[in-house]
């Protein structure tokens, strides 16, 4: 009587119906198929972030920034709201703004001057605010948007806009440049939550808020915003991403917190975490888990303290 070890008892059940060389060919078969499944996806993803690299530069090269600022009179813009303009410049004038500047853009390579921006600053907030009109909505006598900006230390930045974002906005994300984008939310809301975004962000951090208010400055830090986005924009895989771009624009909110949430758990905690660019080039984030993490941390030291 031949002796049948308890591996091969064991084997004898698991395959009742073959021998075990024949899973064995069968198991190495079913290797090499997901080995050569996974690298052609691989092959296949470095394809397709091959040509979103394409694509961006090929963009980018069209890209009319950076734009000059032209003074202009707004009383001779074809097709500016005036009245409009005026009703929301007196609004934002009751809450501590005044104005610093109207003006038109012009663009890398252009000849001739577009759209319109009112610019005003309230020193007390440190806050900006632009209300914008766009050529398009020029040419169709459209309502003004509006969007407040601050800066703070560290290279942070909050930006809020009472229009919807488009997919452009989803793909040009900076991880310090948290956005806010409320489709028809009135001036005075917008501004609420804004600084309440901001304030808390500060808090988080440990930051505080960048105290040059003057227009020079302002349109400096624009201007580097915008080419820290294009940088970002270089790094993504716009034709992977597109479709939450989309779904984004048709939303009409959306909150961009960036490495925000993460950060602030990071230091509530004391960790020493990776940088989000190392854990997604493309700083894809999930947002809710972060701020549930962070409310845990924050409730956390405060029963230490009371512990103590």
């Amino acid at each position: 009587m031949i002796a049948v070890t308890p591996y091969e008892a064991a084997v004898t059940v698991i395959f009742p119906d073959g021998s075990l060389a024949d899973w064995l060919i069968f198991l190495s078969v079913l290797s090499v198929w997901i080995v050569l499944f996974y690298l052609f996806r691989r092959g296949d993803l470095a394809n397709q972030r091959f040509r979103s690299r394409e694509l961006a530069e090929e963009i980018g090269g069209k890209s009319r920034e950076p734009y000059q600022y032209i003074p202009v009179n707004a009383d001779s813009v074809p097709g500016l709201r005036l009245q409009e303009l005026q009703q929301s410049t007196e609004s934002l004038e009751r809450l501590g703004f005044r104005r610093i500047s109207d003006h038109r853009l012009l663009g890398k390579g252009e000849s001739t001057p577009h759209s319109f921006g009112r610019s005003l600053v309230n020193e007390e907030l440190h806050c900006y605010v632009d209300l914008i009109a766009i050529q398009k909505t020029l040419d169709t006598e459209g309502n003004l948007i509006f969007g407040f900006s601050s800066f703070m230390e560290d290279g942070w930045s909050v930006g809020s806009s009472s229009t919807a974002s488009i997919a452009g906005h989803y793909v040009r994300r900076h991880p310090k440049s948290l956005a806010l984008y409320i489709r028809g939310c009135p001036l005075e809301e917008l501004l609420q939550r804004h600084i309440e975004l901001r304030n808390r962000v500060m808090k988080d951090l440990g930051i505080s808020v960048r105290h040059d208010t003057s227009l020079q400055g302002y349109r400096e830090r624009v201007q580097q915003r915008m080419k820290e986005r294009r940088q970002a924009f270089l790094k993504r895989d716009i034709l992977g991403e597109w479709p939450e771009a989309k779904r984004v624009e048709q939303e009409g909110y959306w909150e961009w917190l960036g490495d925000y949430p993460q950060e602030a758990v990071r230091r509530a905690e004391g960790k020493n975490l990776r940088p989000l660019m190392e854990l997604s080039p493309t700083y894809r984030l999930p947002q809710s888990d972060a701020l549930e993490k962070m409310g845990k941390a924050e409730d956390s030291g405060s029963a230490k303290k009371s512990d103590e």
